[in-house]
């Protein structure tokens, strides 16, 4: 949190003039070199790396949370680098990789561009609703980007998701 107040003095006042102080928020930058990723994150929010190089934002301290198949009251935010042929298309590998899980078909699956790269937006709903972004990474990189959140966190946690989705910077 940043608070500032501004002082100028005007050509032919002789008063000084002080404005309101203003208040800014300032949210935590976080930087994964091995993941080449840049992106700002809610400041009641926190950021785990597990020596697999998955980095996890989440609404709650995920290390003290009990081993559970709840998500109630939770939300996160998983950033993976997900390997791929030289040269594959997105969209190509994309399908392959469900083909391989056995995974169903996306609720929806639509382009998106962030920080100038182009990539896609799937939503799935097989336990839950997952939001993932796909982008390339390199050639033959994915950096997956995924939101999970139990149902009561659905709404908020897709407007965070959202929100640090548009701070992302990718080292190529």
């Amino acid at each position: 949190q940043i608070r500032m107040q501004v002082s100028a003095m005007f050509r032919g006042v002789t008063k000084r003039m002080l404005s309101s102080i203003v208040t800014v928020e300032v949210e935590p930058i976080f930087y994964n070199q091995s993941l080449g990723v840049t992106f700002n994150y809610p400041n009641n929010w926190m950021v785990a790396t597990t020596e697999a190089g998955e980095v996890t934002v989440s609404n709650v301290d995920l290390a003290t949370l009990p081993v559970s198949e709840s998500l109630s009251g939770i939300c996160k935010i998983s950033f993976n680098s997900v390997r791929k042929p030289a040269g594959q298309m997105l969209l190509d590998w994309l399908n392959q990789m469900e083909e391989i899980n056995g995974d169903l078909p996306p609720i929806s699956l639509s382009p998106i561009t962030i920080g100038g790269l182009g990539g896609l937006r799937e939503i799935s709903g097989e336990v839950g609703i997952t939001d993932t972004v796909y982008l390339p990474a390199s050639n033959v990189a994915v950096l997956s980007i995924g939101l999970v959140c139990g149902t009561n966190m659905q709404t908020s946690g897709t407007m965070v998701f959202n929100q640090i989705l548009t701070t992302i910077r990718i080292q190529q």
